[in-house]
């Protein structure tokens, strides 16, 4: 019954684990989108302002 024991307490560590990893991953998920979303802002903002266009 010992390894029984040993063997649902690695479940529960794998649980908490994974779901820290979860958590981490989406954290790191949205500031990779906020950056992508806010370099994209400024160069159009510093095209905008120099007045040639973001394509050409």
């Amino acid at each position: 019954t010992n390894m029984i024991r040993d063997i649902y307490s690695l479940g529960g560590v794998l649980s908490r684990k994974y779901a820290l990893v979860r958590v981490s991953y989406n954290i790191f998920m949205v500031g990779l989108s906020i950056s992508v979303l806010l370099f994209v802002v400024v160069f159009a903002l510093a095209a905008y302002t120099q007045g040639f266009s973001v394509t050409g």
